[in-house]
């Protein structure tokens, strides 16, 4: 008897973080379901702050996907005054050019202009 089939197993290896398995389920029943399983490693990611392995998944994904996710630790950051660290982000993976990040782009361009060579002043909260 199959008490809850592979859906339930699919779900309970992604809850479990068992990516490779939920990987190898969905190629056999579900093969729909594969590109869902990044998405979802991303995201537990992301909840548990690891940035650099984000940063790594995506990057494998494409640059639309890893210009999403720069963007999204860096409005982070931004947010928090960390406008340096942000800076850094995109020195050491480079600016995405997708559309939805012009805006910050243009925040942290306006930003640094703006400062007068003390680079503390950089690291004030910023309200995107």
């Amino acid at each position: 008897t199959h008490i809850g089939g592979w859906p339930a197993a699919f779900d309970a290896y992604v809850q479990g973080e068992m990516w490779e398995q939920a990987r190898l389920l969905a190629a056999a029943k579900a093969p729909e379901f594969l590109d869902k399983i990044a998405e979802l490693k991303l995201a537990a990611l992301v909840a548990r702050g690891e940035w650099d392995r984000v940063f790594e998944l995506a990057r494998a994904q494409g640059q639309d996907v890893l210009g999403k996710f720069l963007a999204k630790y860096a409005t982070q950051l931004v947010k928090d005054g960390q406008i340096t660290k942000a800076l850094a982000v995109f020195v050491k993976h480079g600016p995405i050019a997708i559309a939805e990040n012009f805006a910050l782009y243009a925040v942290l361009a306006r930003t640094v202009l703006q400062m007068p060579g003390d680079s503390e002043q950089l690291d004030e909260p910023y309200q995107l």
